[in-house]
């Protein structure tokens, strides 16, 4: 009989712990941004709304932040037991109304969620355009692009493989977060490099340059902040090893060793 190892309180709540900090680190970004940004950006793209580049920079830049922002509700107004309920509320009612709006942000949430391919996309036009559209650059994205593309449907393909003792949880889509994780590292580095190499060579740094600079690696980091969580909360749940922890993760926690 194989020997498990189970999750104590600390543990768990050190976990969460950790979560909240991702959580509040992918909003808080964001936020900062578009406040260092809000007086350009009225003066700029509010007066011109009525184009499609205003429509899109704005429906990228707050569809993002709506996400964020339902997922740190989702995620601070878990779903709540029956036995929460009794303690902490008088009236059960109440609490069915809670987890039912709980339920439909989260349905929002991923909804919204897609807008995550467009948003790459655009943030590999804006790196192309940043580097005017480099051939060397446009291949060797497209092929890490089409790499995860394939990497994606692979996955998705069922496989009638031989039944394992303890399979991951259904809906584990860890690669591909890996692969995004990825992706967003490429363009955040590419941004940070072409932002040196400017300042080093001495052209000019207008308050444009700066602001697209600034706002390309602020997302960056945002973007990155929330893979990790997800990668975090995809960690290995192998029974008979370390099932249900994030020891697998290092960069999320500290490695600890459990007796």
């Amino acid at each position: 009989m194989a020997f498990v190892v189970t999750v104590d309180e600390a543990t768990t709540t050190y976990d969460l712990r950790v979560i909240r900090y991702f959580y509040l680190a992918a909003f808080v970004l964001p936020a900062y941004d578009i406040l260092l940004t809000m007086d350009l950006e009225v003066r700029y793209i509010w007066k011109v709304w009525q184009s499609r580049t205003a429509v899109w920079y704005l429906f990228l830049r707050y569809s993002s932040l709506a996400v964020r922002i339902m997922t740190l509700v989702t995620f601070y107004f878990a779903a709540f037991e029956p036995a929460v309920c009794r303690i902490h509320f008088n009236v059960t009612n109440r609490c069915n109304k809670l987890n039912t709006t709980n339920r439909l942000l989260i349905v929002m949430q991923e909804v919204i969620a897609l807008t995550t391919l467009v948003l790459t996309g655009t943030l590999i036009f804006r790196v192309l355009a940043m580097y005017s559209f480099d051939r060397r650059l446009l291949g060797f994205l497209a092929a890490v692009v089409i790499l995860g593309l394939s990497l994606g449907i692979w996955l998705a393909i069922p496989t009638h493989s031989a039944p394992v003792l303890s399979p991951p949880p259904t809906g584990c889509m860890g690669p591909q977060l890996h692969h995004e994780l990825v992706i967003d590292g490429i363009l955040f580095a590419l941004t940070m490099y072409r932002a040196y190499m400017s300042y080093d060579r001495g052209i000019p740094s207008g308050s444009l340059w700066r602001t697209f600079v600034r706002d390309g690696a602020v997302l960056s980091v945002a973007m990155i902040c929330r893979l990790m969580l997800n990668l975090h909360e995809a960690a290995d749940m192998t029974s008979g090893s370390l099932p249900a922890t994030t020891h697998s993760l290092h960069f999320a926690r500290p490695s600890r060793n459990w007796s």
